[in-house]
């Protein structure tokens, strides 16, 4: 009954992991869904129309990609903020947001 049970579970996992290399998002993809979400962000038509326009090169610009075979990481830069993205099984997850500090700041007291 053991290796009835582990044998399943290897084969689940080899589908898993194989299902996981042909769904890996490509960067043109990213770009897509990316310029989708801004242009929903959008609060009017104007603000949509520039998405429209003009969202896609900048997204693939300013995103750098890192392809680990089974997954993708996404990050994009907008000005201060970068915004990082786990592209996997064709979907994408947000896992990241920050926002840089000035550090061109004075310190109180100096």
């Amino acid at each position: 009954m053991k290796i009835k049970f582990r044998n399943i579970l290897i084969l689940t996992l080899i589908f898993a992991l194989f299902a996981a290399l042909l769904t890996n998002p490509k960067k043109d993809n990213y770009v897509s869904w990316m310029k989708e979400k801004a242009s929903a962000e959008s609060s009017n038509s104007i603000e949509k129309g520039l998405v429209a326009l003009l969202g896609g090169p900048l997204i693939k610009e300013s995103t750098q990609s890192k392809n680990y075979v089974l997954f993708s990481v996404y990050e994009t830069s907008f000005g201060e903020e970068k915004i990082k993205i786990l592209g996997i099984y064709n979907n994408f997850i947000p896992i990241g947001k920050s926002t840089k500090l000035d550090i061109t700041e004075k310190k109180q007291g100096a």
